[in-house]
């Protein structure tokens, strides 16, 4: 589905933690430059005895655990100033207009499909030029795909496609449940979800990027 595609590309946007394509880069964070002094120095540890070239899994995790333990504003200030790209669509735009995308992304109050067409005004309304072209390129290259996963659905076999129906029920659940919870909460489970370093399970509300 069009909104579950752009999930990662959209987190971008408001540039609170734009995921990385694939497995980051073996070696200090880029962002140990953002931190404080002290922080840093914590975060240098962990990778301190790394040897270019060898496996890094340990020092992974225990980055993640640092990011994790992380404020909420620090975590701001190292993915908001550290991802600047987000999608090609909105490269040069004015900040209010990656806001504005950001806060239809954000609003759990509406449901999937009525979102993709949320997004499709705002981009009409907002974008011009080249940066328009390349959102309507985008949005046809996500209505193939959506197109192609919807015919792997059907081809399902009864019991597969009982499960599929239950996990959509479930995804639905977890959308009201945010859309319900007090302003503040999301913006807490937000935060701990935007930080890019719980790919692993896909936990949170940003799960499934493809549908």
């Amino acid at each position: 589905r069009f909104l579950l595609i752009c999930a990662a590309v959209l987190l971008a946007v408001a540039a609170r933690g734009n995921r990385h394509h694939g497995r980051p880069a073996c070696g200090l964070p880029k962002f140990a430059d953002k931190l404080a002094v002290e922080k840093k120095s914590e975060l240098e540890a962990i990778w301190k005895d790394f040897k270019e070239g060898a496996e890094c899994e340990d020092e992974r995790e225990k980055t993640k655990e640092f990011v994790s333990k992380l404020s909420v504003e620090e975590r701001k200030t190292i993915f908001d100033k550290h991802h600047r790209g987000g999608p090609h669509f909105l490269k040069g735009v004015p900040e209010e207009t990656r806001d504005k995308f950001h806060q239809l992304f954000r609003d759990h109050s509406v449901d999937r499909e009525e979102k993709h067409k949320l997004f499709h005004e705002l981009a009409l309304k907002e974008l011009k030029g080249e940066n328009l072209e390349e959102f309507l390129k985008f949005e046809k290259t996500m209505e193939e795909r959506k197109a192609e996963f919807n015919k792997k659905v059907e081809a399902l076999s009864a019991d597969a496609k009982k499960v599929y129906d239950q996990l959509q029920s479930l995804k639905e659940q977890k959308r009201k449940i945010m859309a319900d919870a007090k302003p503040e909460v999301r913006k807490e489970l937000d935060a701990l979800y935007e930080s890019g370093h719980h790919r692993g399970g896909r936990h949170g509300h940003h799960g499934d990027r493809r549908h």
